[in-house]
C-alpha cells in the first residue's frame, strides 16, 4: 500500500525560550497551541511557538514525526517527517492524541490506575490535588470510581477537596463512588466529612447512585445514615427504586 509523506520543519536556537515551525495543519496548530500557550503568532509561512524548539520537536514525535535532518550552528532548522497510509482519508484528530497523551502523565490517570508511588511523585513534584483533567474531571473523582482509598487518602492529606465537584454532571467524588457500588471508599469518604446529601444536576442522590450500582449492602447503609434519602425524588420525580 503506497504511502504519503508529510514534512514540518523547526527552526530555533537551542538557548531561545520560543521557536518557529512552518507546514503544520491548522489542526496540528490548534493541539499545539493548547499545550503551549500564547503560541500562533503568524511568521513567513508558519507559526511562532511559545516553547524551546526541542520541547516542541519532542511533542511532534509524540505525534508521529520524527527528524530527519537539521542544519545550521546558532539557528538550527530541523526537518520532521510523517508517514501515513495514501488511503487513510483525514489524519487522526490531534488535538484528541495530545489530550490522550497529557492524561496518561498526569495526576488523574495515576489516581486512576491505583498508581500509588506516582500520584505521590506528582504531588511532591506541586501538582494541584485537585487539578481538573481536559475532561473536567479531578483526582479525587478517579481515585473513588476506582475504590482506590489509599490514593483517596493521599489526596486529602494534600489539600484535596472531599466535595470536589465534576464541571460537567456536579457529581462529587462520593457521588461516583456510589454509582460504581464502591462502598469502602463511601464509608472512607463520609468518615472524612463528605457530603452524604449531596445532589448532582439531575437531582439524583447517593442512594440513587447506589441502586444504580446494583450493590444492596451500600443501599442500607446510605439509608442508615441519611434515612430520608429513600423518599428524595430526582428532577424527573424519581425516588430510588428500593428492594421490599
Amino acid at each position: 500500500m503506497a504511502s504519503v509523506f508529510y514534512y514540518v520543519a523547526v527552526k530555533g536556537a537551542l538557548s531561545a525560550s520560543d521557536c518557529d515551525a512552518f507546514g503544520l495543519d491548522p489542526e496540528e496548530i490548534t493541539a499545539l497551541s493548547k499545550r503551549f500557550p500564547n503560541s500562533k503568532s503568524v511568521v513567513t509561512n508558519g507559526v511562532t511557538i511559545k516553547g524551546p524548539a526541542l520541547t516542541v520537536i519532542n511533542t511532534l514525535c509524540q505525534l508521529g514525526y520524527k527528524v530527519v535532518s537539521s542544519t545550521g550552528e546558532i539557528e538550527i532548522t530541523w526537518t520532521l517527517q510523517r508517514e501515513t497510509s495514501a488511503s487513510s482519508a483525514s489524519n487522526p484528530s490531534v488535538h484528541q492524541t495530545l489530550d490522550e497523551l497529557e492524561f496518561e502523565r498526569s495526576l488523574s490517570n495515576a489516581a486512576l490506575c491505583g498508581e500509588v508511588e506516582k500520584v505521590k511523585d506528582h504531588l511532591r513534584k506541586g501538582t494541584d490535588a485537585n487539578a481538573y483533567d481536559s475532561g473536567g474531571y479531578a483526582p479525587l473523582h478517579y481515585a473513588a470510581r476506582k475504590g482506590h482509598i489509599e490514593i483517596a487518602q493521599i489526596l486529602l492529606s494534600h489539600g484535596g477537596d472531599v466535595d470536589i465537584r465534576t464541571k460537567a454532571g456536579k457529581a462529587t467524588p462520593l457521588l461516583r463512588a456510589a454509582f460504581s457500588g464502591k462502598e469502602e471508599m463511601c464509608k472512607f469518604l463520609v468518615d472524612k466529612g463528605a457530603n452524604v446529601r449531596a445532589i448532582d444536576d439531575d437531582g439524583q442522590t447517593v442512594l440513587h447512585r447506589a441502586v444504580s450500582s446494583g450493590n444492596s449492602s451500600l443501599i442500607k447503609y446510605f439509608l442508615k445514615t441519611a434515612p430520608e434519602l429513600g423518599t428524595q425524588a430526582d428532577n424527573k420525580g424519581l425516588a430510588p427504586i428500593l428492594d421490599k
